[in-house]
């Protein structure tokens, strides 16, 4: 029994020495319990067949739970940042074209449903409604071979109005049986006033005009004087007023030679006498309205000007 070894399935004594069963609770040749010693040295070989039995570590590989949570949150940031450039862009162009909740308009009409205080792209928006166009002067003038409207202006003298104000143009569309253009000015980017010029097709379409212009005008306004010219004979200006507006009508008809304009019933007819009585040279009909609150502030800042000319203290 001595002659064995461990390797053989035998363990040492550890009082006698001599080779034992590994599973033997009691030395057969002292006597002595080897219970502790049995549990002890069969540990090493429990511990060994234990790691054996367990699967090798995988390195250098995420697990697959990981890996799908790394592949959802980096879907969500994607989103996300397509949500803020989709969202950027929407606001962007909502802005530059002042669509609500950026839109500048007033509930203050002016010409062809555009109202006072529209920026110039709402103002070519409402326009286009109507078959009507915006532009600058230099594409008004290739538009129109001969435009109703001169762009110099006293604006035009100023240069801190250049910076200010804006004029954009409507080419000649049909109303009340004339051709009609418009002049749209807008100051710091806001619809201030619109100058309506027609163009008439002889004197009796001339009068024909501006007698529908007026009627159309006191539907939305009062008249409030009338100036007659001191410098060009027969023409004559009708102020009209409202709560937040104003407007006047230039009338200068431009008659032939020995014809002049009578009223007569409430009406005009053309008679026969020695001379011109009108500048041919100017316009028919020209109507102007303006916006009451941009023209105050106006006022109001001229005026400070002056009073700070030479001074606070003048």
């Amino acid at each position: 029994m001595s002659s064995m070894s461990k390797s053989e399935g035998l363990i040492i004594c550890p009082h006698c020495n001599e080779p034992l069963p590994q599973l033997s609770a009691k030395c057969p040749f002292c006597a002595e319990p080897i219970e502790t010693v049995a549990s002890d040295s069969a540990k090493p070989e429990t511990l060994l067949e234990s790691s054996e039995s367990k699967p090798p570590t995988k390195t250098g590989r995420v697990p697959a739970g990981k890996w799908r949570r790394r592949v959802r949150v980096v879907g969500l940031l994607m989103a996300l940042l397509l949500l803020v450039v989709v969202f950027g862009n929407v606001f962007i162009y909502l802005q530059e074209n002042r669509f609500w909740p950026f839109s500048t308009g007033t509930s203050s009409p002016a010409f062809l449903d555009t109202t006072f205080g529209m920026s110039s792209q709402e103002a070519r928006r409402t326009l286009q409604k109507h078959g009507a166009q915006l532009l600058p002067f230099d594409e008004y003038k290739r538009v129109e071979q001969t435009p109703l409207i001169d762009l110099f202006d006293w604006l035009h003298l100023y240069s801190e109005d250049r910076n200010q104000y804006l004029e954009l143009f409507m080419p000649s569309i049909e109303m009340f049986d004339s051709r009609t253009e418009a002049q749209f000015t807008f100051r710091s980017g806001r619809l201030e006033s619109v100058s309506v010029h027609f163009g008439s097709y002889g004197i009796t379409n001339a009068l024909a005009v501006v007698e529908s212009v007026k009627s159309h005008l006191l539907s939305v306004y009062q008249v409030s004087e009338r100036d007659d010219s001191e410098y060009v004979p027969g023409a004559y200006t009708l102020k009209y007023r409202s709560t937040n507006t104003s407007a006047s009508l230039w009338v200068n008809l431009p008659l032939q030679k020995g014809q002049h304009v009578n009223s007569k019933a409430g009406g005009y007819e053309v008679l026969e006498p020695e001379s011109n009585v009108a500048d041919p040279k100017k316009q028919y009909v020209v109507l102007t309205i303006f916006d009451s609150k941009s023209q105050a502030e106006r006022r109001q800042q001229l005026k400070e000007r002056e009073r700070n000319a030479f001074g606070t203290g003048n």
